[in-house]
């Protein structure tokens, strides 16, 4: 749990120094288009993500702790031609870039994007497997490493005159890949013989179809919200909006840090049917979460005159209450982590699916707000995806525990 709390808390500081930086150096029309890029990213990581390494990780946990490591080979090696397409494929948000964003600022943000959409994926399956193989120190001192070459990284391209819009994620990509590479020394890391019960291409892929459309929804609803915000209400509300959203980026990775350590044993209370260990870890992982959110909306949510951010990033604070409203929503989204977990070890991807598409078709309701709501459409946006998914999520995990699957699985604890 230390180990898991420090690697997610190094991971977070490595994200919201480069995102400080954007924030900084590049003016609300670009940095309106760094936001837009931000979610194709995501939107493209999806493709490797959930289709290949979602469910290698899901898979992982029917084998004892000391083998899992050696499966990452094999399923790296599954899941990297996927990744090159999504690098290529994450180009194309630039067709529906806002129109005054210049070519320059375009050209840089899609190159480095696609570097990221390329090496991030592999280096955050890399980190779960090695949570789950009970190698989190090995995680953390990634994750150590993913800081500090971030760290120079912006520093010597910014003193070099690198211009400003290759940085931000350029530098991110620069410490996936040294940082990955700390992973893959992980004894068994790069093993690709992991025994006949290893990993199979067409079994990942028959698995993470429903996971990979499922997973789609958010990024794709997200990448569309984005779009809508920025020719509705114009690129620098979706500029503003993104400066808050890097402030309350630190709760939104924790979260996903929390999810590699806990997330394993979220899915195996579920497999077992054991609702009071599923409970155990929730409750941990949502006092973590809201602790933190609560402590950074009380110290950043505002820009009262001991909170430091307002002079380091005035475009967070340009509207009233924005910084607040995402740190609100950021907090209400992770805390939700350990059920969609739950459901995954419960082999319920197809509901998940179901549960998606109804907080896409939320989301974008809202972004169509934007004429209106502006830049808090983006926040309240998270909002709406927080809802839906709680009550969502009840429902579906009433019907887990209540239901006991053929096949033995063992009866609620609780």
């Amino acid at each position: 749990m230390a180990a898991g709390l420090l690697d997610a808390s190094l991971a977070s500081l490595a994200t919201f120094a480069v995102g400080v930086y954007a924030v900084r150096v590049l003016d609300p029309g670009s940095l309106g288009a760094y936001a837009l890029c931000y979610q194709a990213i995501f939107l493209a990581g999806i493709l490797p993500a959930n289709l290949i390494f979602a469910p290698a990780e899901v898979a992982v946990i029917a084998h004892p702790h000391t083998r899992r490591i050696e499966h990452l080979g094999r399923s790296l090696g599954i899941g990297a031609p996927f990744a090159v397409v999504a690098a290529l494929a994450s180009i194309a948000w630039i067709v529906v870039a806002p129109p005054e964003i210049e070519w320059s600022t375009l050209t840089a943000l899609a190159v480095t994007g696609a570097a990221m959409v390329l090496l991030s994926p592999i280096q955050d399956h890399a980190r779960r497997i090695l949570h789950s193989g009970g190698a989190s120190w090995r995680a953390v001192s990634v994750s150590t490493v993913q800081l500090a070459a971030a760290s120079l990284a912006i520093v010597v391209m910014h003193r070099t005159g690198v211009p400003a819009p290759w940085i931000p994620f350029g530098s991110l990509a620069i410490a996936n890949l040294a940082s990955l590479l700390v992973a893959l020394a992980a004894p068994g890391a790069l093993r690709r013989d992991a025994g006949p019960d290893g990993l199979q291409a067409g079994q990942l892929l028959e698995a993470g179809r429903w996971i990979f459309l499922g997973g789609l929804m958010s990024p794709a609803s997200g990448f569309v919200a984005a779009a809508l915000v920025s020719r509705l209400a114009g690129a620098e509300a979706l500029g503003y909006a993104e400066g808050a959203r890097v402030i309350a980026q630190p709760v939104w990775v924790l979260a996903v840090g929390l999810s590699s350590v806990l997330g394993p044993r979220s899915m195996e209370a579920a497999r077992a049917r054991n609702r009071a260990q599923a409970r155990a870890v929730s409750r941990t992982f949502g006092w973590c979460v809201l602790a933190t959110g609560a402590l950074c909306m009380a110290a950043f949510g505002t820009p009262w005159s001991w909170n430091p951010l307002p002079w380091l990033l005035p475009t967070a604070y340009a509207v009233p209450w924005l910084v607040l409203l995402t740190l609100l929503a950021q907090t209400v989204t992770g805390i939700l982590f350990p059920h969609r977990s739950e459901l995954l070890g419960a082999r319920r991807e197809a509901a998940l699916t179901s549960t998606e598409a109804a907080t896409g078709a939320a989301r974008i309701g809202v972004a169509a707000s934007a004429q209106v709501t502006h830049a808090y459409a983006v926040p309240l946006g998270y909002l709406a995806v927080g809802v839906v998914r709680a009550f969502a999520y009840a429902f579906l995990l009433r019907d887990v525990y209540r239901r006991r699957e053929s096949g033995g699985a063992s009866r609620d604890t609780s």
